[in-house]
């Protein structure tokens, strides 16, 4: 993947690249809306807390642009917690925008954002991939920083065009992914996905006394992905293989899933983890503790060389 700011894109990528090739790359814009240095039209604020909050996680694909390959999603964008401090939090209420950030983007549903932003998908065109930041100064400054989550995390390799070209640039050209690395990782997040998605269907079906969320929620899934869920959320009571149809499962998954609801207060918010600790086996409180923390991630990204096994 090539990360570079749209300043140094028109002025330096243009001029290393044919055109043919640069129409048919793949282009993600993580700060679309840094331009203005506003909340204002942003899909990011804050909250009665003063903690930014994101309403909307999905991938936009640009359709404007017509034939190319194009697609924005603000999850990376590390404008909103130095807009944070600039507007007015006291010296009694700094928060330090890196530590911030950082615990954001180590957030498993974070994580899981990014994933399906820029990695999921097959890649159109010519596969190439071109990361375009509009705001060049912020990347200037914590380019390094996303470069580093990127290779440590999602096994990506990096050439970070910027550093090579402007002097104040902080960070490096070569970025190795560490894929290795990105294999546990992913395999995490999209578990971790799969358990809060039914963990969400399970309560509102709670809510409202019905297994129909739930139901709804398994109606998709194929014997293999059935099975896959169970096993994530039951370790300790396996089901014998070839015993069982895929109608079989989803019976089991909501008749103890319902039996988890019993009781509980659904009031709260549905996303309440310890409402559904009967259900979810496996301590995921702890999980978000692990990702959450800055000290741990310095150690799950800032050190990337590894193996070239092409996970990418």
């Amino acid at each position: 993947m090539i990360v570079c700011s749209k300043r140094v894109y028109l002025n330096v990528i243009t001029q290393l690249y044919p055109a043919e090739l640069l129409l048919n790359a793949n282009y993600y814009i993580p700060d679309s809306n840094s331009g203005t240095k506003t909340f204002v039209n942003n899909s990011v604020g804050t909250n009665d807390f003063g903690q930014v909050v994101r309403h909307n996680k999905t991938q936009d694909v640009d359709e404007a642009m017509g034939p190319y390959h194009i697609r924005k999603n603000d999850v990376l964008d590390i404008n909103p917690y130095i807009i944070r401090v600039v507007v007015g939090a006291s010296e009694d209420e700094y928060v330090d925008p890196v530590e911030s950030y950082t615990k954001h983007i180590n957030q498993p549903d974070t994580m899981w954002t990014v994933y399906n932003f820029l990695f999921r998908d097959q890649l159109d065109g010519n596969g190439m991939q071109f990361m375009v930041f509009e705001d060049h100064k912020t990347l200037w400054k914590y380019g390094n920083l996303i470069c580093q989550y990127l290779a440590g995390i999602f096994g990506v390799d990096i050439t970070f065009v910027d550093k090579a070209c402007v002097d104040i640039c902080e960070g490096q050209v070569q970025y190795v992914g560490n894929k290795q690395n990105a294999l546990g990782n992913i395999k995490f997040i999209s578990d971790y996905d799969a358990i809060m998605n039914f963990s969400q269907a399970v309560s509102q079906s709670g809510r409202f006394g019905t297994d129909a969320n739930i139901r709804g929620h398994l109606q998709g899934m194929e014997f293999n992905e059935l099975m896959y869920l169970y096993n994530l959320l039951y370790p300790e009571a396996p089901l014998p293989p070839g015993n069982y149809t895929e109608e079989h499962i989803r019976q089991i998954l909501i008749g103890r899933a319902m039996d988890s609801t019993k009781g509980q207060d659904y009031g709260l918010n549905p996303n309440d983890k310890e409402a559904l600790s009967n259900l979810m086996i496996h301590n995921w409180n702890s999980v978000l503790e692990e990702f959450g923390s800055y000290s741990d991630t310095e150690e799950q990204f800032d050190e990337y060389p590894g193996d070239d096994s092409g996970l990418f």
